[in-house]
C-alpha cells in the first residue's frame, strides 16, 4: 500500500539553520523540496559557509582519488580512525602516497604490458638489424609485412633511388623486416614504406626511441625485475589500503553528509533574520520527526498539512506493504511508482505471481530444486555475500539478493504444490516409482486429481487457466471504477464501472454458448449488464470502449498461456525422464548386476541433462510470461502507467542509506 504523506513546514531562526538541517539528516524520514521564493529568496551560501562547501569539495575530490588509487572504493568505514584526527593533513599525506604508488603501478602494468606485446618482436628486430651491420651513419627502420609486400616496397625504394639494406624473417603474423638505410635517407625511407602500405614498429612507454638492440635488451631485463617491483609495489598498496582504507571510507562519508547539508540550505529560504524549510514526511514517521526537533524548542516552529491525493504527482511515494509482500515491491521497482492517492499493485502481484509460476512449472522435484537455490541465496544474503553472474556481468548486492530469495521461495513452494496437484515429480519420475497414479485401478501411493498432459483434461486446464484471467481483468477495471469515484473522475468512474460489467455480460453469454440448458437468467443478467455498459460509454464519453470490451475479452484469454507455457514445460519434463528411464532399463535387462547399475547411472546422467537444457532454455520464460500477464494485462486497466509518481528519498546521512 501507499503509505500516508504529510507536508510538513519548518521556520526558524536563520543562525540555526545548519543545526535544524543536522536534525533533520540525523533522523532522516523528511524529503525536503525547494520552496519556490515568493517575498522571501533563496538562501544562497556567503562567507565563511561558501570556503567551506568549496573546501569540502576539494577534500571529497581528494578522498575519492586515493580510494581508486588504492581500489578500495568498496572498502567498510572505520569512522574510529577519524577520531582526533586532522582530516585534511590525513588526506593531503594519505593522498599523495596513494597518487605515487597508483602511477608507479601503472607504469609498471604498462611496461610489462609492452614487453608482452613486444618482447618477441624486439628480439626479432635487434637480431636483424645486427645482421645488417652497425654504423653511425646508418639508421634501422623495422616493419613488419606480408609476403605480397615485398615487392611493392623494393619498388618504392627503387623510385626513390635510395640504397638500402633490407633483412627479414617469418613471425606468427607475416613477416619482420628491418630496413636500413642513411641518416639522411631515412625520412625518404619513412615515405616509401608509407606508400607501400607499411609503418614503421615503435616500442611505446619506456621504452619509446630506444633502438631495437637496447630495447630488446631492456626489455628481456625488465622482464626478471619488472614483476618483482610491480609485486612490491602491490604490497605497499595493500599496507596503505589496510592502514588508511578505513579512515579514508569514513571521511568520504562524513564529506558527503556535510555537504549534503550545505545543499539542503539551498532548499530553503531565507529572510534577514529567519528561515523557511519544507519537505515530506511519512505519517508513520512523524513522531520521529517531532522528537528530533523537541531539542530544538524555541528555535523552531513546525506544522503538518495533509498531502493532498487528487493529482499529486509532486508527493512523494512510499510503498509500506506487509513483511510478506515487501520482498515484490522490487518487482513494482522496475517502472516509476504509481501516483500518491492511487493503487499500489504489490500484494496483487505478491499472490498471483507465485502462482502463476507454480501454475507453469507444476513439478515436485523442480520446486525442490528451486527451493535449494532460493535458500542458498538467503543463506548468502544473510552473509552480507553478493551474487556475481559472470556470464551477464551483473553483481546482486544482498539486500536484492534477500528479496530474490524470498520471491523465489514462494515460487517453489508453489511449483511443489502444483507438482503434488499435478501428480509430477521430475516429469514422470513419480509415476515411474510408483508414488503417483492418475485413476484408481492404477498402482501407485498417490492418486493425483489433475493429469495435465492427459488430453480429456485440456479443457479443465484451460478453464482452470482463465479463472485468474477472469479475476484480474475485472478488478482491474473494478479499481478503475473505484479510483475514478475517489479522484470525482466521471470519465475513468463510469470507464471502470461500464467496462467491468460489459464483461461480466461477455462472459455469463459465453459461459451459456458453452454449457446449453443453461438457466434463463444467465441471460437475463447478461442483457442487463450489457445495458449498463452502453449507458456508460455515453457518460464516460469514451465511444472506443466499444471495441475495447472485445479486445478485453481477448486480455482474458490471454491468461491461457498459463495453460500452454505449462503444458510444454511438462512435456520436456516427461521426456526427459522417459528417456534416461527407457535408457536405464534397456542398459540392465540382461539381468547382469554391472549392467543394471550402469543402466541406473546412464539414466539419471541423460535424464538430468535433458532437465537442464530444457530448464536453461525455457526458465526465463516461465518468468517473463506471469510478469507479462501482470505487467500488459492487469495494471493497464487500473491506469497504472497513466499517472505516475516520484520515489520517497528522505535527507539522511549516506550511511542511512546504504
Amino acid at each position: 500500500m501507499i503509505a500516508a504523506m504529510s507536508e510538513v513546514l519548518i521556520l526558524g531562526r536563520k543562525r540555526d539553520t545548519l543545526e535544524v538541517v543536522r536534525a533533520l539528516q540525523d533522523v532522516g524520514v523528511v524529503q525536503l523540496d525547494p520552496l519556490e521564493p515568493t517575498e522571501l529568496p533563496k538562501a544562497v551560501l556567503v562567507g565563511a559557509d561558501a570556503e567551506r562547501k568549496a573546501q569540502l569539495e576539494r577534500m571529497l575530490a581528494r578522498t575519492e582519488s586515493a580510494l581508486a588509487a588504492l581500489s578500495a572504493s568498496d572498502i567498510v568505514p572505520e569512522p574510529n580512525r577519524l577520531r582526533g584526527a586532522d582530516l585534511s593533513a590525513m588526506l593531503e599525506t594519505v593522498g599523495a602516497q596513494a597518487d605515487v604508488l597508483s602511477k608507479e603501478r601503472s607504469e609498471l602494468s604498462n611496461e610489462l604490458s609492452a614487453i608482452g606485446s613486444f618482447g618477441s618482436l624486439a628480439r626479432t628486430l635487434a637480431d636483424l638489424s645486427g645482421s645488417l651491420g652497425k654504423g653511425g651513419r646508418t639508421v634501422a627502420l623495422g616493419f613488419n609485412f606480408a609476403d605480397e609486400d615485398k615487392a611493392r616496397l623494393e619498388q618504392n625504394l627503387k623510385d626513390a633511388g635510395l640504397t638500402y639494406s633490407l633483412g627479414h624473417q617469418p613471425v606468427a603474423k607475416g613477416n619482420a623486416g628491418v630496413l636500413a638505410v642513411r641518416i639522411q635517407d631515412a625520412a625518404a625511407a619513412r615515405t616509401a614504406l608509407s606508400r607501400s602500405g607499411l609503418a614503421e614498429t615503435r616500442f611505446p612507454g619506456a621504452f619509446e626511441g630506444m633502438s631495437y638492440t637496447d630495447a630488446s635488451s631492456r626489455m628481456e631485463q625488465r622482464s626478471r625485475t619488472a614483476p618483482e617491483d610491480l609485486q612490491s609495489n602491490n604490497a605497499h598498496i595493500e599496507r596503505l589500503k589496510l592502514e588508511s582504507g578505513g579512515a579514508l571510507a569514513a571521511a568520504r562519508i562524513e564529506l558527503r553528509d556535510e555537504l549534503s547539508r550545505l545543499d539542503a540550505v539551498g532548499s530553503s529560504l531565507a529572510g534577514k533574520y529567519g528561515f523557511a524549510l519544507r519537505g515530506w514526511v511519512p505519517d508513520s514517521n512523524k513522531s520521529q520527526l517531532e522528537s528530533a526537533l523537541a531539542p530544538l524548542k524555541g528555535q523552531v516552529v513546525y506544522s503538518f498539512a495533509a498531502a493532498p491525493e487528487h493529482h499529486a504527482g509532486h508527493v512523494p511515494v512510499k510503498l509500506e506493504n506487509n513483511p510478506i509482500f515487501r520482498p515484490f515491491e522490487m518487482l513494482i521497482g522496475l517502472f516509476a511508482p504509481p501516483a500518491y492517492g492511487s493503487f499500489d499493485p504489490t500484494w496483487v502481484l505478491a499472490i498471483f505471481f507465485p502462482l502463476f509460476f507454480g501454475f507453469i512449472i507444476g513439478d515436485i522435484g523442480l520446486g525442490l530444486v528451486s527451493l535449494s537455490v532460493a535458500l542458498w541465496m538467503r543463506s548468502r544474503a544473510n552473509a552480507g555475500k553478493s551474487l556475481e553472474i559472470d556470464l551477464m556481468s551483473i553483481t546482486v548486492p544482498p539486500d536484492a539478493l534477500g528479496k530474490v530469495a524470498s520471491i523465489l521461495i514462494w515460487m517453489a513452494g508453489w511449483s511443489i504444490v502444483w507438482g503434488f496437484i499435478y501428480g509430477e515429480f521430475f516429469g514422470t519420475l513419480g509415476e515411474h516409482l510408483g508414488i503417483f497414479k492418475f485413476y484408481a485401478d492404477e498402482p501407485g501411493l498417490i492418486l493425483s486429481p489433475l493429469h495435465r498432459v492427459d488430453p480429456g483434461l485440456a479443457l479443465t486446464m484451460m478453464n482452470l487457466a482463465l479463472i485468474p484471467g477472469i479475476i484480474q481483468i475485472l478488478y482491474g477495471w473494478f479499481l478503475r471504477f473505484r479510483l475514478g469515484m475517489k479522484h470525482h473522475d466521471r470519465k475513468h468512474m463510469f470507464e471502470g464501472l461500464g467496462m467491468m460489467l460489459g464483461l461480466i455480460g461477455l462472459i455469463l453469454v459465453a459461459y451459456g454458448y458453452r454449457n446449453p440448458g443453461s438457466p434463463s437468467w444467465i441471460y437475463v443478467v447478461a442483457a442487463i449488464c450489457g445495458l449498463i455498459f452502453l449507458a456508460c460509454v455515453v457518460l464516460s464519453g469514451v465511444y472506443l470502449m466499444l471495441m475495447e470490451i472485445l479486445s478485453n475479452g481477448g486480455n482474458i484469454l490471454s491468461y491461457l498461456r498459463l495453460f500452454a507455457v505449462g503444458l510444454s514445460s511438462a512435456i520436456l519434463a516427461n521426456l526427459a525422464t522417459d528417456l534416461g528411464w527407457s535408457l536405464g532399463q534397456s542398459l540392465g535387462a540382461g539381468g547382469n548386476v554391472l549392467f543394471g547399475i550402469l543402466g541406473v547411472v546412464v539414466g539419471i546422467v541423460v535424464a538430468s541433462i535433458v532437465h537442464l537444457i530444457a530448464i536453461v532454455f525455457t526458465i526465463i520464460g516461465h518468468v517473463l510470461q506471469p510478469l507479462r500477464l501482470h505487467y500488459a494485462e492487469f495494471f493497464t486497466k487500473f491506469g497504472f502507467y497513466d499517472e505516475s509518481g516520484r520515489r520517497y528519498s528522505p535527507f539522511a546521512r549516506v550511511s542511512q542509506k546504504v
